[in-house]
């Protein structure tokens, strides 16, 4: 489920001219990383828990953080409404 999401979302950035490059991998981790939690969605306690369990600086952990709660990412948020 989560996989789907990531790949919508990257379609549709990419076709309004983002690349990306980082955040494929980023977001493409978190969806395994969830999955493998049994996770459908998006849950605050599994992206902490993603964000520790992964090496990096303070701020590397922020990208991952910033780069997952993504309004656009979770249904019925980032889009404007009619």
């Amino acid at each position: 489920m989560l996989s789907v999401a990531v790949d919508a979302y990257l379609a549709g950035r990419r076709a309004a001219g983002f690349q990306l490059n980082d955040h494929e991998g980023i977001l493409r981790d978190f969806a395994r990383f969830a999955s493998a939690q049994g996770d459908a969605v998006v849950r605050t306690r599994t992206v902490l828990e993603w964000v520790r369990a992964r090496d990096g600086s303070p701020l590397r952990r922020c990208v991952r953080l910033r780069a997952v709660v993504h309004p656009s990412l979770i249904p019925g948020r980032g889009k404007p409404s009619a």
